[in-house]
């Protein structure tokens, strides 16, 4: 159902009865770990550890140095003479075995952090699309066959109201329960809606 608002107006559309359709619990799940706001956060503060472990680590490995060069006039051995060098500067002593392990641990936090979040969606997801469901088909069984039932009786008892076969009585009561029974099937209905709004909520993203 369908609200907008003109003029000062606020005119409806569609149908109370109308209810919405949601789709599998699965897709309903994957959407809620896509739209998450904590979820993604924790998984770009993952990719950034990653990325500052990755740069701790390159500390460790060796720098190599390469020179060239020449020395002149050196009698009476040489007048001219090429000369090289190279240096191998290996991390006996590396000083940033610390950063290492401190960054494997918030890696290894936020892994863990992401695995509840995702528990805690899942179950959030889950716990209110088997709520709507269970209200959906409630809805469903007031519609058929419990509401048409009960108008036809309520219909029997007035036809056999007119043919003077029962009392007025017995046509109030069954006035009295269609009245009961369309009430229940419009609470049922509102329900339905509501439920549908929670599960928008716990999948962070309109589903219609």
């Amino acid at each position: 159902m369908r609200a907008s608002v003109s003029s000062g107006t606020l005119p409806i559309d569609g149908r109370l009865d109308d209810v919405p359709q949601a789709a599998s619990l699965e897709t309903l799940t994957n959407e809620a770990m896509r739209t998450n706001a904590d979820l993604q956060k924790s998984a770009q503060d993952l990719k950034t550890e990653e990325r500052r472990l990755e740069l701790a680590k390159t500390q460790k490995i060796p720098n190599l140095d390469l020179s060239v060069g020449a020395d002149f006039n050196s009698p009476p051995d040489f007048q001219t003479g090429a000369k090289g060098g190279l240096a191998i500067s290996i991390p006996l002593f590396y000083r940033g075995q610390g950063e290492v392990a401190l960054s494997s641990a918030r890696m290894e936090l936020l892994r863990l952090t992401i695995a509840s979040q995702q528990t805690s969606v899942s179950a959030q997801v889950a716990s209110a699309y088997f709520d709507y469901v269970a209200k959906a088909r409630q809805a469903q069984q007031y519609r058929e066959p419990i509401v048409p039932q009960t108008a036809r009786m309520e219909q029997m008892a007035e036809d056999s109201y007119q043919a003077g076969k029962t009392s007025v009585l017995t046509l109030l009561d069954a006035q009295r329960r269609l009245n009961e029974i369309q009430k229940a099937y419009l609470d049922t209905l509102f329900a339905v809606q509501s439920s549908f709004a929670t599960l928008e909520e716990a999948v962070g993203a309109p589903l219609d």
